[in-house]
């Protein structure tokens, strides 16, 4: 069952001041963050292929809220980290070696690694 944030901000009366995206890959969400009022935006995503992307997704939303983008992933320390990169637009690409099980599930083929810096948040500027 996916549950969406229209059903979170309705079922839980959530009123949102700003949100953490890891993973942005291109920011398709970014439309329902605006439209439900959020206004402060941080979106986190590694990979240089879809980072042009996801700037240009956001730049059409760049008067309706403060968004900042992190060209790096998040972890429990700062480092460099080798990415699995999946052959579908690096949608559900990972540091962990998923291929079986995501190939499996979603038909994903993951055909490359790639170097990402890792960031700890407290550390992000």
């Amino acid at each position: 069952m996916l549950i969406t944030l229209d059903g979170l901000v309705k079922k839980y009366n959530m009123k949102i001041v700003g949100a953490l995206h890891v993973g942005a890959h291109y920011g398709e969400e970014v439309k329902d963050y605006v439209d439900h009022g959020i206004k402060n935006l941080c979106f986190f995503e590694p990979l240089s292929n879809t980072l042009q992307i996801l700037e240009d997704t956001l730049a059409e939303y760049a008067d309706s809220a403060n968004i900042q983008i992190y060209p790096y992933a998040l972890g429990n320390h700062d480092c460099e980290v080798e990415m699995f990169v999946s052959d579908h637009g690096g949608m559900c690409s990972s540091v962990l070696n998923l291929r079986l099980f995501l190939s499996s599930i979603l038909e994903l083929n993951f055909l490359e690694r790639r170097k990402s810096r890792w960031f700890v948040l407290m550390n992000v500027r």
